[in-house]
């Protein structure tokens, strides 16, 4: 239910981060890239002019979009593998870290609880190995 939502946010994020991007290049008067993304522009309109208006079947161009959807698809997949194998470790790490930490920083009991309890003070200062 929250991947929409997720998508969403990432797409508007990036598209506000896109038009910041344009508004200081316009303010600093600097087209950065400026030689590859004229050609990415030619290219693009290329592409689009071949595909469209020059009589490329529909089936053609449905095919096309199916196979890029699958190489997208696969791509990600092949990220979230990656992703997880880097993330298993990592956690045994986290773990193993937080668990062999010092317990250094412990409060003092309070007195009040040495009032309730008295009998656990003297308690876990008489237990022997076999007790445990």
């Amino acid at each position: 239910m929250a991947t929409p939502a997720i998508v969403l946010a990432v797409g508007l994020m990036l598209t506000f981060c896109f038009i910041l991007f344009r508004v200081w290049e316009v303010s600093r008067g600097v087209r950065i890239y400026n030689d590859h993304r004229l050609l990415l522009d030619n290219w693009a309109e290329r592409v689009y002019e071949i595909m469209v208006l020059c009589g490329v079947p529909l089936a053609w161009r449905k095919y096309g979009v199916a196979v890029a959807h699958e190489i997208s698809h696969e791509a990600v997949r092949l990220l979230v593998v990656i992703i997880r194998a880097v993330e298993k470790p990592l956690v045994r790490l986290s773990y193993r870290l937080r668990v062999s930490a010092p317990k250094t920083g412990a409060q003092p009991v309070s007195e009040f609880l040495r009032t309730i309890a008295p009998d656990k003070q003297s308690a876990t200062s008489q237990k022997t190995p076999s007790t445990i």
